[in-house]
Order: structure tokens, then sequence, then C-alpha cells
């Protein structure tokens, strides 16, 4: 089967969802679907060099109906990497399949800059313009202190200094119980004074009981 021009040999995944420890990242088949942005390909590059490369597909947000999706495509993966993008998720044209991925999957996702906005969208949070737009440009994120290897943040410096380019945030204010701020930060460039995750800018989303996050920053640039 190809993809992208991308010769992969798939075969149907045997894993229930969510019982993946950490030995098993090198053999995790990972789909990535591209918002059609620029730094997909960073994410595949990273990932791969996270995991193993032949793993790793990447397939446009509009390449395949849902029901071909979910017939062909969706049983060869055991997770999924929801990319950056232009627009809004709440735009079927922008968002293509991700909406339904986020809707009807139970497998582990990580969403990316317009794939954490989407997180935040399906699960009844409000999406905002940006105090400020960043384009290229470093902030200080702060995150959840954590000793659980699993974590997205294991072994991460807090705070670190992350790129960010987005103009649509998840808004703070009325954040829905299933979802947990994992990460966050001021709108001030070079802030160096820690600020309030329950008033600051929204970086990092985990869902309460599934494998789902987000971040809206970029891991890749």
């Amino acid at each position: 089967m190809s993809f992208n021009g991308q010769g992969v040999q798939l075969f149907p995944n045997n894993h229930t969802p969510f019982e993946f420890e950490s030995k098993d990242i090198s053999s995790l088949r990972t789909l990535i679907i591209d918002n059609y942005d620029s730094y997909t390909f960073n994410l595949l590059q990273l990932w791969g060099s996270e995991t193993n490369n032949e793993n790793v597909v990447v397939i446009r947000n509009d390449q395949f109906s849902w029901n071909d999706f979910k017939e062909n495509i969706l049983p060869y993966f055991d997770n999924i990497i929801i990319s950056p993008g232009p627009g809004s998720p709440v735009t079927p044209s922008d968002f293509g399949i991700c909406t339904k991925v986020l809707e009807e999957l139970d497998l582990p996702i990580l969403g990316v800059c317009l794939g954490h906005q989407g997180i935040g969208a399906r699960f009844g949070g409000q999406l905002t313009n940006a105090k400020t737009i960043m384009h290229g440009r470093l902030s200080l994120v702060y995150h959840e202190e954590t000793f659980d290897s699993m974590s997205l943040y294991y072994g991460i410096p807090n705070p670190f200094w992350a790129v960010r380019y987005h103009s649509l945030v998840v808004d703070n204010k009325g954040l829905p119980p299933e979802l947990i701020i994992s990460a966050w930060c001021s709108d001030e460039n070079g802030s160096i004074t820690p600020p309030f995750k329950e008033s600051s800018t929204i970086m990092g989303l985990n869902h309460i009981s599934k494998p789902i996050y987000g971040l809206q920053f970029h891991p890749e640039a």
C-alpha cells in the first residue's frame, strides 16, 4: 500500500486502545493527518527520529472519504497525530476528517496547533482570537510538574522556550471538565514571571480519561 509516495507495507493492528507502554514505542504505527501545513513533515522527521520511520505515514485531511478511511486506512495504525494547519478546526474544509477522528475514535491522539484547537472545540471549549498574533515567536511555556515517565512533559525543563504560530487559542474561560490545562504561558515575549495557569494562554491540554493531548506550540519548529 502506498501513501503520498511512501511505499509502506501495512498489516492490521492487533492492539486494543490504551494498552501501550513505553517499550512499545519503536513498533507503534503512527498516522499523521496533514492539514496542509508546511511543518507537517518536520513532525514526521521528529516523530520518526524517536520511533521507526518506516512505521509513520502521512495522509492529507481530505485524501480519503471518512468511510474509506475507517475501513481501509485506520485498521493499520495504533495512534494518530493531527498536524498544524491554516484556518479553523470548526471550518470543515480546513479540518477535513480530523473532526470525525476526534468525535469517533478511541486511539491515542496528539493534536498540534490546529489539532490542539480541534481537541478544545471537540469537547466543548471555545476558540477565541489570540491577544497577539504569533508567527514564529518564542514564548516561555510552563507545564505541570510530573514524575510519570509516560507523561508528555516528563524530563522537560520547566519552563521551556517554544515556538508559536497561531492567531486562535482555546479560551481558558469555561473550559469543559473533560479537558485539563497541562501547559500555559503569558503573552509577553521573554516573560520571566510565571503566569497563573487559570488566567494565562493555554499551551497544552490533556483529556481527563482518554489518551488525547493537545499542544498549541510547535515542538517540531
